[in-house]
């Protein structure tokens, strides 16, 4: 029997006993208790294994791990193209103006199909691409919404006009503007609810979604995260399973709908904020959602 299925069978049973532990001195409702005992059970199945077999289980974990806590996993919508999935919560009524939603695209090279895909489901949608890469993605990201031609970073720098000639393409970097994650959403989002980031294996954003994180500090709520690791190196490895371990622990995020991209070399993870009052009036309270079938 592989490892991960003795340890999601060892959280079914440890976990039940908890169900009326306290949280901030009160016991937990029964959403909170879902998605806790899913966190719980995602986490004690990875915690302490080595990170490359974490890697290539990590998909079937999860999905153990979500059928297990009952959710409705159906309410997931699915985008996809050739370059794989993305899944998105939508709003119970995505007509109504006041469930205008903001969507970040970080990281676009020239793929749009996935916002497109949303556009038509939520047309009060707005939907802002950051890429360094002004060459065509500016042309095709117009079509859907604004396009800024940013690396965005945990650091403000300011480096010159470049080109990058390796694999004997050239592509300018026309600006060259590396702007600070907080820093951006401030100055040109103006808003402190993000509904949808679509993160394109930019790793040193993550740390930024962590409870000690500056979009928490400076109380910018995110409610979902489609996140790329494409093909990623050693150190990119143990930086995306240290921060799963610890946003897992955290009980703020669940994580869910992993799967393959790449040919096996990458994958795509979601991530929920079950945390925040704003994320779960909007997405998880009406019939239909993750939490209400």
């Amino acid at each position: 029997m592989r490892w991960w299925k003795v340890v999601v069978g060892v959280a079914v049973v440890v976990t039940a006993s908890w169900f009326f532990l306290p949280r901030n001195d009160r016991p937990l409702n029964q959403r909170e208790h879902m998605f806790h005992s899913h966190d719980w059970c995602v986490e004690t199945s990875i915690k302490g294994q080595p990170f490359l077999r974490v890697w290539d289980e990590l998909d079937k974990v999860v999905s153990a791990c979500e059928k297990w806590a009952h959710f409705n996993i159906a309410a997931f919508t699915a985008l996809g193209d050739a370059n794989g999935t993305k899944y998105h919560l939508l709003p119970s009524n995505v007509q109504d103006p006041l469930h205008e939603s903001i969507v970040l695209s970080i990281g676009i090279g020239l793929h749009i199909t996935h916002e497109q895909s949303l556009k038509k489901l939520c047309p009060t949608c707005k939907f802002v691409g950051i890429d360094p890469i002004r060459n065509d993605n500016q042309e095709v990201y117009s079509k859907i919404g604004v396009f800024y031609p940013f690396f965005l970073s945990d650091a403000v720098v300011q480096v010159p006009l470049s080109e990058d000639k390796e694999n004997g393409t050239t592509q300018v970097y026309i600006g060259g503007t590396i702007v600070e994650f907080v820093t951006f959403i401030k100055r040109f989002i103006k808003s402190n609810t993000i509904d949808q980031i679509f993160l394109d294996a930019n790793y040193q954003l993550l740390k930024y979604f962590l409870s000690d994180g500056a979009l928490n500090a400076a109380n910018i709520v995110v409610c979902q995260i489609n996140f790329n690791a494409n093909q990623p190196d050693i150190d990119e490895l143990m930086t995306f399973i240290n921060f799963v371990i610890k946003l897992l622990g955290e009980r703020r995020y669940a994580l869910f709908r992993v799967f393959n991209i790449d040919g096996g070399a990458g994958r795509t993870v979601v991530f929920i904020n079950f945390d925040s009052s704003f994320c779960i009036d909007k997405y998880m309270l009406h019939k239909g959602s993750l939490v209400v079938p």
